[in-house]
């Protein structure tokens, strides 16, 4: 009898018994906030998915039992393991339940699966989450800034008095004129008329040694100013309008490409232009996109598009007899996921002081890749794609983006190196709440598969600090550990009407072509009437109708007739929340990272019909040695839109930083006040 029901238990074992594999899983998390209500208590990203295997023949349910059955949502299970049931082989997947396991406090906690009594363990360790960045000012600053979030300790609203201007407190600065930010203490210098732009934010505006900012001039041609706001050399040669940077390492040296497969360098000082790479013949056309910048060490990249390549050049000695041996390249036809389109952002990092490797990174569909530069063989090798999106519900969470999964595709990012001379990208990640919340990064891209996962677990996501929903931005690094970061100035449009009347009353009346969104007791700037000027300043308006309203204590019967012309907008308006409208300066040095809010860039867009949301952008670059930062804007002139460059001006602004140990003040949560600081010069 034994014999036999030892050979039915075999029968069994080998044709129908459920067998679960794997017997344990070891997770880890950064912590969260640890309470509900705002600030948000996301821990950003969460644990990796496990993948259980359900092998034999026969019906299964699963249990989810243990500490981690109950810990979290109010008594909830802090994951889930699905599905509840089956029928023969198949996978349990165990994935992490949002708004649960981030009120976790720092510790290991255990939870168990239960398939047709085979129990999968699950160790969840909740490491201890690495501080923000720290926000640091001047002593006696910032000034006219509130700070209502206790765990968020850098956002403060910051009201400029009359910001826009004409004010009774502001004016725009004349060519060469300098002021001090009157919230963050910055001096910022105005370094040309009106008519010029910069290139864009990922290509620093500063010449190797910070004597000169390149701009671009209202026909294309280059432009370039000192500090001072003196136009040291005019209209020289653009060549290609988005493939232009300056030499890194020789401060009187610009590069750019002419016609569509020849690189060469220019001289100021000797006007003297030379050839030093010419791939006709052998690439149809070279590009880059405008938003490559050369790397602190003087290499380039481009893009071959008829024969699908992404290059890096090594520009240091680069003449034509020697640039097959300094170029190097990959084709992006043979990749895992299939041809590259859609491409954008190519760049090319300096060394990595971990993995001694010079990474190339582009942007792109189905996925953003990496390169590598291999000088043994003249070629790039090709690393990986960057990496899922994390908190997909189409991904395996290992990092590697495969068919029918959600990959990073192109974000808004530009390359640089922490102080350690790690390689990062600077981004914002948009945690699983989508437009409720993003942080600003740094991805370390050695950690290969792992740069999605939180430093605090060993992976390559350094948090520096949060931003109170997503708004888009313009970012600038170097390869000394300094990033720059402008959001998209205001978020939204800020309301201006055009006037059409204006009478010579006491109060004077102001009659718009459309209804416009004032109550009693707003502020509107009232800018551009012609023959009735009196009209023209800064009111309190009582509004009369729809399209009307008067100016509070204004008396224009001695005024003259309105003769055309005029707009209005809205009066002072607050920063509407932490970083909008502002120029932030970061050193990324690990734990220890910190951050300057030098200024209000005051770029705005107003809500006239027919306007988009760009040209307010205020292009915010960083000088190599993080001492300066430049950035274009029409510091929120009414008669200005935003839209063109013709109504920018560049300014620069000194960050206090610039590769020196810089003493930080505190300021006292909730007041306008900083105690214990060094003044920083």
């Amino acid at each position: 009898m034994r014999t036999l029901l030892a050979f039915f238990a075999a029968c069994l074992s080998a044709f129908g018994a459920i067998t679960t594999d794997p017997p344990t899983v070891a997770r880890s998390m950064r912590q969260g906030w640890g309470s509900y209500g705002w600030p948000p208590t996301h821990p950003i990203i969460y644990p990796k998915k496990a993948f259980i295997t359900v092998s034999g023949t026969g019906a299964w349910t699963t249990v989810v039992g243990g500490t981690l059955a109950t810990a979290c949502s109010y008594g909830a299970a802090c994951f889930t393991a699905l599905p509840a049931s089956g029928t023969d082989a198949g996978t349990v997947t165990v994935n992490w339940n949002a708004q649960g396991s981030e009120l976790l406090a720092v510790g290991v906690y255990t939870g168990t699966v239960t398939i047709a009594g085979n129990v999968t363990t699950i160790t969840l360790t909740v490491v201890a989450r690495q501080a923000d960045a720290t926000f640091s000012y001047p002593v006696g600053y910032p000034q006219g800034c509130a700070n209502s979030w206790v765990a968020y300790s850098f956002v403060d609203t910051c009201t400029i008095a009359n910001e826009r201007p004409p004010s009774e407190s502001f004016s725009i600065p004349a060519q060469g004129a300098s002021y001090t930010d009157p919230s963050f203490g910055r001096t910022v210098t105005r370094i040309t008329a009106e008519g010029q732009a910069l290139l864009y934010s990922t290509l620093t505006a500063f010449n190797a040694d910070n004597t000169l900012v390149m701009t671009s001039g209202p026909s294309v041609e280059l432009d370039f100013f000192n500090l001072s706001g003196t136009e040291v050399y005019s209209n020289k040669s653009r060549g290609d309008t988005t493939f232009t940077a300056w030499d890194a390492l020789d401060p009187d040296v610009y590069w750019r490409r002419v016609g569509d497969h020849e690189l060469w360098k220019y001289a100021l000082s000797t006007s003297t232009d030379t050839k030093a790479a010419d791939y006709h013949g052998i690439y149809t056309t070279i590009a880059n996109g405008g938003t490559a910048d050369i790397s602190d060490d003087n290499w380039w990249v481009f893009v071959a598009g008829t024969e699908s390549l992404v290059c890096a050049v090594n520009l240091n000695g680069l003449t034509t007899v020697n640039q097959s041996s300094k170029t190097y390249c990959a084709s992006y036809t043979a990749l895992p996921l299939g041809t590259f389109t859609n491409i954008d952002f190519p760049q090319v990092s300096m060394t990595d002081s971990t993995s001694g490797k010079r990474y190339v990174t582009v942007m792109g569909l189905p996925a953003a890749g990496v390169w590598s530069v291999n000088t043994g063989t003249g070629v790039l090798d090709w690393e990986r794609y960057l990496g899922e999106k994390p908190q997909q519900n189409a991904n395996d969470d290992d990092g590697v983006c495969e068919v029918g999964e959600v990959c990073i595709t192109q974000p808004h990012c530009t390359l640089g190196r922490d102080a350690s001379g790690n390689v990062i990208l600077y981004v914002a990640f948009e945690d699983i709440w989508g437009g409720s919340q993003s942080y600003q990064s740094t991805l370390q891209l050695n950690k290969g598969n792992d740069i999605y996962r939180p430093v605090e677990e060993g992976g390559g996501m350094r948090i520096l600090w949060a931003i109170i929903g997503v708004h888009d931005q313009h970012l600038s690094c170097n390869g000394a550990g300094y990033c720059s970061m402008a959001e998209f100035g205001s978020p939204w449009g800020i309301p201006v009407r055009t006037i059409t009347g204006a009478t010579q009353g006491k109060p004077a009346e102001i009659t718009t072509s459309a209804s416009h969104p004032w109550a009693n007791g707003d502020k509107v700037v009232v800018d551009q009437v012609t023959g009735n000027t009196c009209v023209n300043g800064i009111w309190t308006i009582t509004k009369t109708a729809a399209a009307t309203f008067t100016l509070d204590g204004s008396d224009c019967t001695g005024g003259g007739a309105y003769a055309g012309g005029g707009l209005a907008g809205t009066g002072a308006l607050p920063t509407p929340s932490a970083l909008r409208g502002e120029n932030v300066v970061a050193y990324l040095n690990g734990a220890n990272s910190f951050a300057y809010r030098t200024n209000h860039h005051r770029g705005k867009i107003w809500d006239t019909p027919g306007m988009g949301s760009y040209g307010n952008t205020p292009m915010t670059n960083i000088s190599r040695n993080g001492a300066y930062i430049a950035y274009a804007t029409n510091m929120g002139n009414l008669g200005d839109t935003g839209q063109t460059s013709n109504e920018l001006a560049v300014y620069v602004a000194a960050t206090g930083l610039g590769g020196v140990a810089v003493a930080s003040a505190t300021k006292v949560t909730g007041a306008p006040v900083v105690t214990g600081g060094v003044k920083v010069q």
